[in-house]
């Protein structure tokens, strides 16, 4: 079930800018931020993690 939720995620996340991303992790808890990093493509997650502020790196 949860392999089901993190690919609908996944989805939903790959038609959404990297820059507006990195804006929406700023609101993440670290385990749900790290848990974004984790569904996401290393791909996209890589230039997800370049736009994001150095302090939430």
């Amino acid at each position: 079930m949860a392999q089901k939720r993190h690919g609908q995620l996944r989805g939903a996340l790959m038609m959404i800018n990297p820059v507006d991303i990195a804006e929406y992790m700023k609101k993440l808890d670290r385990e749900n931020l790290l848990l974004l990093f984790r569904i996401l493509p290393k791909d996209i997650s890589a230039e997800v993690f370049s736009y994001m502020d150095s302090d939430q790196r």
